[in-house]
């Protein structure tokens, strides 16, 4: 129903789940944890990011006492936070949390896991809203490496992460190298998902 656009009736289902996993006495168990982050994505998803953060916070002291240190959950709760804030316009606190998350990923996944790779990316995009562009191209040139080991350079993700880095050399000026990413993106995205869709 989230993906289907169907907030409210979504949120309702979540509620009602909660109110389940009060009444089995799960509460502060993996099920409570997994709700609640599927309730704080939901408000992620709606824009409502203030509380999605409060929600992925409170998911994340669940996690917290019942995973390791290291946990690969526990960074991507971290990355779900971090967006929030950065969202909210609160850049600076964003960069830390991506840090932290970024780091744990390296550390459980692998330095050539996708989700690794998607966490650099959120954290090249908050560079770039910060007009940090020589730091995001050091990032996004590392996500691209990393996308381009775990799910290929024509994958429509690795696409979408080159338009994004296509953003980045705009930016600065660099305007053949963006031209040639955005033109590579688009070929991606175009055979992977077809010419009408919306990421086209």
């Amino acid at each position: 129903l989230m993906h289907l656009g169907d907030y409210e009736a979504s949120l309702d289902l979540h509620e009602r789940a909660l109110a389940l996993i009060a009444w089995l006495d799960a509460t502060g168990q993996p099920l409570h944890a997994t709700a609640r982050g599927n309730l704080a994505t939901l408000h992620y998803q709606g824009g409502d990011y203030a509380r999605a953060e409060q929600v992925f916070r409170e998911t994340l002291e669940l996690e917290e006492s019942y995973l390791s240190p290291g946990h690969p959950r526990l960074a991507a709760t971290l990355n779900n936070i971090a967006s929030s804030v950065q969202y909210q316009g609160r850049l600076e606190e964003a960069e830390p949390l991506y840090l932290e998350a970024i780091a744990i990923a390296r550390a459980s996944l692998g330095r050539e896991h996708a989700e690794l790779g998607n966490f650099l990316q959120n954290l090249a995009s908050l560079y770039d809203d910060q007009e940090l562009y020589a730091q995001s191209e050091r990032v996004y040139r590392e996500s691209i490496r990393v996308h381009e080991a775990s799910l290929g350079r024509t994958n429509p993700n690795t696409a979408l992460l080159l338009r994004n880095f296509a953003l980045n050399r705009y930016a600065v000026g660099e305007l053949e190298e963006a031209e040639a990413l955005l033109r590579e993106a688009l070929a991606s995205v175009t055979g992977g998902l077809g010419p009408d869709h919306l990421d086209t």
